[in-house]
C-alpha cells in the first residue's frame, strides 16, 4: 500500500502529471462509418398498381345497380351486391381502356388521376356518359371493380362528382 493513500487508489490515478479536465478527456473509440448501401432504402413513391393485386375485374352487366342504389332491408342491393359494406370501388371506362387496365393495371398520376366511385355511383356515372354520346359510333362502357383496401392510401375525395352522383367519388392520384 502506498503511503498516504487508500488501498487500490494508486491503480486508478493517472500515470502522467496532467490532471484530467474536460478538454483533455480521452476520446471514445469512434464508431465505424455505416455502409450507406446496407441501410434499408425508403419506399419509392408508388406509381402503378398491378391488376392482380387490385383484383381488377369487369363487372357483369347483370350485377350493375339500376338507379340510385336501391337497397333492401337486409342491406343488399337488388343485384346481390353488398350495401354500405362493399369493399370495392368501381371505374367506368371505355372497352378499349378497360382492356388496357386489365392487362397493365392502373397508373397513378397527379396530373391525370383516375376517378373511382362507390357502388351507388355506377348508375349515375353510366347515365351521364349516355347523355354525352355524340353521333360517333357507340363505344360500349365497361365497369371495372377493384379492391378498396389496396388503393386507400392513394385516394383523395372528389367532391364535385360525389355531389353530382349522390355517391362518394375519389381520385386515384397517389396523393
Amino acid at each position: 500500500m502506498r503511503q498516504g493513500g487508500h488501498a487500490g487508489m494508486g491503480d486508478l490515478a493517472p500515470h502522467n502529471d496532467h490532471p484530467i479536465t474536460p478538454g483533455n478527456l480521452p476520446l471514445p473509440a469512434q464508431a465505424a462509418q455505416t455502409d450507406l448501401f446496407s441501410l434499408p432504402l425508403q419506399d419509392l413513391p408508388r406509381t402503378h398498381f398491378a391488376p392482380d393485386e387490385l383484383r381488377l375485374a369487369p363487372v357483369p352487366t347483370s350485377a350493375l345497380p339500376m338507379g340510385q342504389g336501391h337497397t333492401s332491408r337486409a342491406g343488399k342491393s337488388q343485384t346481390g351486391m353488398q350495401g354500405d359494406g362493399d369493399s370495392c370501388l368501381y371505374l367506368v371506362t371505355t372497352a378499349e381502356n378497360a382492356s388496357a387496365f386489365l392487362a397493365d393495371g392502373l397508373k397513378l398520376s397527379r396530373t391525370a388521376p383516375i376517378m373511382l366511385t362507390e357502388r351507388d355511383g355506377i348508375g349515375p356515372w353510366l347515365a351521364k356518359l349516355a347523355e354525352n354520346v355524340t353521333d360517333e359510333p357507340l363505344c360500349p362502357n365497361v365497369v371495372l371493380r377493384l379492391r378498396r383496401a389496396m388503393v386507400a392510401q392513394a385516394l383523395e375525395p372528389e367532391p364535385d362528382h360525389s355531389a353530382e352522383f349522390a355517391a362518394r367519388c375519389y381520385l386515384l392520384s397517389g396523393n
